[in-house]
């Protein structure tokens, strides 16, 4: 057993161990730490120094976002051409060859030819189609006659080719809009004529003799053509001051509808035989009355004509953006141009009225025409059953997705005014009328942007068209009437792709909503959450109603109180891709029986999508209401609108009637349209690159807000 003492001393033995190795290992440990600063501290420099590198980048990076998103919302062209080979690739899909008619100063096929009061056209003969193209209607309205209302052509016996389209109306490019391709100019106030010859046309005059490539052959000569022909325009333009069996007036507003027995006077030369007077249906282009051109395939008449051989259809030009639809009120100088925020509506009243002189020289039968239209020439035809000035010209109407709905206030037509004057450095009409013609295309695609519907100035248009049809003024019109399920989708492809779209719908709902009382937003936000669409597709089911549908229901309505035959229908069946759906215009090939063009079929490669049946079956309504104002045909029975059941005709993988279609969506619908809102995506009709950009430069900035806080944290933590 250990002594307590030599416990107490091996104990403090063990303690002074202990000790003495805690602090050998301490100092070892300061060593190192010492050498590892020592070794380390450049290193550790460098990294503060790399921080504060990536902390500057970093900021820079915040101020080159910023930068771009300011530049791009506020600062960027008006107007980018997503693929520059487009040009090349719409010419070439459209087989596009601009030619101009020329006079005929020598011999041609009589059987082809048809006096008109303002010349005499020969036709081209393709199978047993002969079309007139390129017939001036009006005098160019260039010159002294620019943002003029269209005036009658002088009479003349001189003898033109009609074998080529006129020049398309002044327009920017868009890939939409085939017709903006073609050459265009100020000069562009033609019309064209297709006619199916078993019907009407002889061709055993002796003197006749069609060539082999069916062109107008030269084996005749008319006495006439020694006239002066000096003053043709470079469209066509017959204003040889020759005389003629027909009186000139100077406007065409103040000339009178012209009766048939004075159109008969000029076809007494005609060596044609007109056997018949066929029913006359005049086909108006849309566009947003920004763009269009009687050049576009999809409204080639041929096919049209060839099924319906006791037709005849006619296309018309008429001026579009700063050339239509302009107000000068308030320039200096203006005063004499009054009706310069109609000029297009007066275009298309010119063309009718040549139409009524002219047309039975052609077979037609000038009492029984039926005017139609898409989009834009939806909204006209729809307007000009209520201008007095057109009274007397036409029988029927067949607006196509377009009504009254599509117009704008003095006000706002008076924004587009004040960017023409600013982008053209003028103060004056007198600045304007001497700027180039070249010039006003440059002007016209830097303002690509902005455009003009028709103007309520109280002058051409009177400020509430809903009461004129209230007042029974087209009473006396057939008037069909119709929408497509999914209208404003098809301006999807114009916001560049699907994602881009979901973005800017709610934006434009949200800046529509702030000029709406408490109330009608509640309404509108009510309509939203009942759609069975996905957001954001229910507020896009907002504007097809609130655009389209709803109005074209309140027309027909106002229509039929007063007595009006009025039919309605809603077109459902989709012909194009997934997210477009039943989009606006996608039955004008279905009508027009051009089925095979790309608007239609580009975004889908199943070509099985194209409804035949449909097709034969909606020609054959709407040549039956052309002819006796009722679309009924066999057994599809179309039953009349009247404002209690709203009876509609459903066009889609069903053909059949139904009443009071979506009528919970009517009632929340119809209080929002007093306050008038602009088509097409409203404010920003067409501005889909003022879109684009806003939500590029928007994304920019917000990528900046959340990078700028990181950056000041991690700077205070060096």
């Amino acid at each position: 057993m250990m002594h307590p003492e030599n416990v107490s001393e091996s104990s403090n033995l063990l303690t002074h161990a202990i000790e003495q190795d805690y602090n050998e290992s301490m100092e070892e440990d300061q060593i190192e730490e010492e050498d590892f600063d020592i070794q380390t501290m450049p290193t550790m420099k460098e990294k503060k120094r790399s921080k504060k590198t990536i902390i500057c980048l970093g900021l820079l990076l915040v101020l080159i976002l910023i930068g771009i998103g300011v530049a791009f919302i506020f600062f960027s062209p008006q107007k980018f051409r997503i693929n520059e080979n487009t040009e090349d690739n719409v010419k070439a899909a459209y087989s596009f060859d601009f030619k101009l008619n020329k006079p005929i100063d020598g011999t041609y096929n009589e059987t082809l030819a048809v006096k008109c009061q303002n010349g005499i056209f020969v036709g081209n003969l393709e199978g047993n189609i002969l079309s007139y193209k390129g017939i001036p209607y009006a005098k160019p309205p260039t010159g002294n006659l620019r943002w003029k209302p269209p005036v009658k052509p002088e009479d003349s016996l001189n003898t033109f080719e009609a074998y080529n389209f006129g020049y398309s109306p002044i327009q920017t490019q868009w890939d939409n809009e085939p017709a903006s391709y073609y050459e265009q100019s100020e000069d562009c106030l033609t019309l064209n004529i297709w006619i199916n010859t078993g019907e009407i046309i002889s061709t055993s005059d002796s003197s006749s003799n069609n060539s082999d490539d069916n062109k107008s052959d030269l084996t005749s000569k008319d006495s006439d053509n020694k006239s002066d022909s000096s003053s043709t325009s470079s469209s066509s333009s017959t204003t040889s001051p020759s005389t003629t069996t027909s009186s000139s007036t100077s406007s065409s507003s103040s000339s009178s509808p012209t009766s048939t027995s004075e159109s008969n006077s000029t076809t007494k030369n005609n060596k044609r035989e007109v056997n018949t007077k066929k029913p006359v249906m005049v086909y108006i282009y849309g566009g947003s009355y920004g763009w269009g051109g009687t050049v576009d395939p999809m409204y080639n008449g041929s096919n049209f004509v060839k099924e319906h051989p006791d037709i005849l259809l006619v296309t018309i030009n008429y001026r579009l953006g700063i050339m239509g639809f302009i107000d000068f009120s308030k320039v200096k100088g203006g005063e004499d141009y009054k009706e310069s925020g109609n000029l297009g509506l007066l275009d298309q009243i010119q063309a009718l009225k040549w139409i009524k002189e002219n047309i039975i020289g052609f077979g037609g039968d000038p009492d029984n025409i039926t005017i139609f239209g898409d989009s834009a020439g939806a909204s006209s035809v729809s307007i000009l059953a209520v201008m007095p000035e057109a009274k007397g010209l036409f029988k029927r109407i067949i607006a196509q997705s377009g009504t009254i709905s599509l117009t704008y206030s003095k006000k706002e037509c008076e924004k587009l005014t004040k960017l023409l004057l600013q982008e053209a450095n003028a103060d004056t009409m007198d600045d304007l009328l001497t700027l180039t013609e070249d010039t006003l295309k440059e002007i016209n695609i830097k303002l690509n942007d902005y455009n003009n519907f028709p103007e309520r100035d109280g002058i051409i248009l009177p400020e509430n068209l809903y009461e004129v049809y209230q007042n029974g003024t087209s009473k006396d019109i057939d008037i069909l009437i119709g929408t497509n399920k999914d209208e404003s989708r098809y301006w999807l492809r114009a916001f560049g792709n699907e994602y881009l779209a979901q973005m800017a719908i709610p934006i434009l709902y949200e800046n529509d909503m702030k000029e709406v009382s408490d109330e009608d937003k509640e309404s509108a936000d009510k309509f939203v959450r009942l759609q069975e669409y996905s957001y954001p597709w229910s507020i896009s089911e907002f504007y097809n109603e609130l655009l389209f549908r709803i109005p074209a229901i309140e027309q027909a309505i106002n229509h039929s109180k007063n007595g009006g035959n009025v039919y309605v229908y809603y077109w459902t069946y989709p012909v194009t891709s997934k997210e477009l759906d039943t989009s606006h215009s996608v039955e004008l090939a279905y009508i027009m029986d051009n089925l095979n063009q790309t608007k239609i079929l580009s975004k889908n490669k199943n070509k099985n999508v194209i409804n035949q049946e449909l097709a034969t079956s909606v020609q054959s309504m709407w040549v039956n209401f052309a002819k006796t104002g009722n679309p009924s045909v066999g057994n599809t029975t179309w039953d009349k609108f009247e404002p209690d059941l709203k009876q509609t005709m459903i066009l889609g993988e069903k053909v059949e009637m139904k009443s009071n279609l979506l009528e919970e969506q009517y009632i929340l619908i119809k209080p929002l349209l007093k306050y008038n809102f602009n088509g097409c995506y409203t404010d920003l009709n067409y501005n889909v690159n003022y879109v684009q950009k806003v939500i590029i430069g928007s994304i920019c900035i917000l990528l900046a807000l959340i990078i700028l806080p990181i950056l000041l944290c991690k700077r205070k933590r060096i």
